[in-house]
């Protein structure tokens, strides 16, 4: 019988006899566990950048949107015409302890100089600025005034304002946005990735120019149309009876019979964030089985290079059992050696996954222009599963082989 340490030098010596194929299997060991490593870190990433965009716009936040209507069989949330500049109003002078900021958006063509571009009017007050923590470069933002008397004054986000004014001074330039001539005041920084993603696209005017010069949409009550409304409670305790007194005075204000669902959708950032989780969580599951794709390709190969090994070894396996090997010294050699080859690669694969595929892929969405390129957050966590599922392939797959060669007839063997 052999002693462990026996069989374990006779596996290295196994491995190393063939330098070109172990390194080639540890290499394709190693570019799976990467792939594993990278793309449950970007999921992880993307889930961190969600979560990050919507928390910067408050954890105190409630969201008002309009109900939704049913085109041809297909429920379309947030297209109905329920929500109104006069329920903000009502919410603002009715419900203590929160601060309202509506919303109402136009899609338009904003021109410049010959340049010509599709974008979005959003209609704001002045409380938008700082409830969505933007940061002005240049200028000034929508006022008090500029609502009431319906300016038609623009502030540009940072993107369109270099796409349509080339270089050119923005804050002082004339704008039209769709049949009306804006004067701009204001050129905010850009957000960068953070927030909710549309402010660096968008012009920002006073909401009273959208409701009433733009886009006159009215409800069969009278009230202007808007797309949506932001309440910021200010104690974070009270978020759900704001939204109990919310809910309770726009079914009011919408005549809702007590059988009736409501026509308006209420979340809180809460709900959003949970809902961001679930769905990240998805993403990261579907991008880990596409990559335990590419590990069990790997294990396959572990698995026929094992085969070619234990068929060119036979002989010296039959050696061995004459000289005493049993059954289970020769199957833990033969695993010993699988074993080494998926560690080897898992380690390699994890360097790899943590300081190479990430970078590239970074520098490659950011050479394609898909906005600001991608975050990876490597956990613990991540690292440990990664090397556990690379043992675990190194010992299915290399299993087989390994009982194969432990069940080899010696006289047999030794024929060959």
């Amino acid at each position: 019988m052999k002693t462990f340490q026996g069989i374990c030098k006779l596996a290295f010596k196994g491995l190393l006899a063939s330098k070109q194929r172990t390194l080639l299997t540890i290499l394709s060991v190693s570019i799976g566990v990467a792939s594993v490593v990278t793309l449950m870190s970007i999921g992880k990433g993307n889930e961190q950048i969600m979560v990050s965009q919507l928390e910067s716009l408050g954890t105190n936040s409630l969201f008002i949107t309009p109900g939704a209507v049913v085109e041809k069989r297909v429920r379309k949330a947030g297209s109905a015409i329920t929500l109104t500049w006069e329920d903000a109003d009502a919410i603002a002078s009715s419900v203590k302890g929160v601060d309202v900021v509506p919303e109402a958006q136009a899609s338009c063509s904003a021109s410049y100089g010959g340049e010509n571009i599709d974008t979005k009017a959003i209609g704001v007050t002045y409380e938008f600025e700082w409830i969505r923590k933007l940061n002005l470069k240049e200028g000034r933002f929508i006022t008090p005034e500029d609502v009431e008397s319906s300016s038609l004054v623009a502030v540009m986000g940072n993107k369109v304002a270099k796409e349509i004014f080339k270089g050119d001074r923005v804050v002082g330039s004339q704008i039209k946005l769709g049949d009306n001539y804006f004067q701009v005041v204001g050129l905010l920084e850009s957000k960068a990735g953070s927030g909710m993603g549309y402010e660096d696209d968008s012009v920002f005017v006073p909401i009273s120019a959208v409701v009433r010069r733009m886009v006159n949409v009215r409800t069969p009550e009278g009230g202007h149309s808007i797309s949506c409304i932001t309440s910021e409670v200010k104690e974070r305790s009270e978020i759900d009876q704001k939204k109990d007194e919310i809910t309770n005075l726009l079914r009011k204000r919408h005549r809702l019979k007590a059988d009736q669902d409501d026509d308006f959708f209420i979340t809180s950032m809460e709900e959003q964030i949970k809902m961001v989780n679930e769905l990240s969580s998805s993403f990261t599951i579907f991008l880990s089985v596409i990559a335990m794709i590419s590990l069990s390709v790997a294990g396959i190969g572990i698995m026929n290079i094992m085969m070619v090994s234990v068929s060119e070894r036979t002989r010296e396996i039959g050696i061995c059992k004459s000289m005493g090997a049993m059954k289970r010294d020769i199957l833990v050699q033969f695993a010993l050696e699988a074993f080494a080859l998926t560690v080897g690669g898992g380690i390699v694969g994890i360097v790899l996954g943590i300081w190479g595929l990430p970078g590239m892929i970074d520098k490659i969405v950011r050479f394609m222009g898909s906005g600001g390129g991608t975050l990876c957050i490597v956990s613990p966590e991540i690292i440990m599963m990664s090397f556990i599922i690379s043992m675990g392939t190194g010992l299915i797959f290399g299993l087989y082989p390994a009982y194969k060669a432990s069940g080899l007839n010696p006289v047999d063997a030794l024929r060959k």
